[in-house]
């Protein structure tokens, strides 16, 4: 497309006080000056939007190479900056250096071969953490199974903290005025800090209602009442580790 060109202004500017021949002669030299650009408007807007493509094209597309063939291959600027190129797989591991961490992950075959090669240890799936590792991730799953801890949830029941605290819960029928040996839903591993026993049922209220929990160890402890006229239900918690 021809570079546009713009008519030249052939008269100069109406000034104030001249004649009206002059005046209107003036007015005409304007009007065919903008009907001059007018025309030459869309040739100039085509112009400079063809400069545009050309530079868009140059710079986005203009120095990229076939890429017919090159699927499994890299792109990358060449040495002198000035050019694409393309870089097979292998030309990359040599590109990043020999012996460096960049060239063993590149070559790595598996997420874990890519993890030792930045000298990531492997996850641990350990639901007690045992290890207790300083270098070495858990697993989600063993992250949830640690936090959730060890549970037996119903009327009798126990939860094992990730402490190592356990909290133990149940409950035992005891005739009027008696003993009864009860049993933790599960031993203590090394202790009991303390137990709690309490009247589960209704007593009367003009006799005694005592209720005791005594000779405690890791595997249970006896229940006593002090209430008379039936079997009543004695509810019992402990805590240890």
């Amino acid at each position: 497309m021809a570079t546009p060109t713009i008519t030249p202004m052939q008269t100069p500017f109406p000034d104030k006080g001249q004649s009206q021949a002059a005046f209107d002669y003036n007015v005409d030299g304007l009007m065919n000056l903008f009907d001059s650009l007018t025309t030459e408007l869309p040739v100039t807007i085509d112009w400079m939007q063809d400069r545009v493509n050309e530079v868009a094209a140059t710079a986005i597309g203009g120095d990229l190479p076939d890429i017919t063939g090159q699927a499994t291959n890299m792109i990358r600027l060449n040495a002198a900056g000035n050019a694409a190129e393309f870089r097979t797989p292998a030309q990359v591991v040599q590109d990043l250096g020999s012996g460096t961490a960049g060239r063993a992950v590149f070559a790595a075959e598996t997420p874990e071969d890519g993890r030792t090669a930045l000298g990531v240890a492997t996850v641990i799936d350990e639901d007690d953490m045992a290890s207790e590792s300083e270098t070495r991730p858990p697993s989600q799953q063993s992250v949830k199974a640690y936090a959730d801890g060890e549970s037996s949830f119903g009327t009798s029941g126990y939860h094992k903290l990730p402490s190592g605290l356990i909290v133990q819960w149940g409950q035992q029928s005891v005739a009027s005025d008696g003993t009864q040996a009860v049993s933790w839903p599960i031993t203590f591993p090394t202790s009991v800090f303390q137990a709690f026993a309490c009247l589960g049922s209704a007593f009367d209220t003009t006799g005694d209602a005592g209720c005791a929990i005594y000779n405690i160890t890791t595997s249970g402890a006896t229940v006593r009442i002090g209430a008379g006229g039936g079997t009543f239900a004695v509810r019992y918690f402990a805590v240890g580790r």
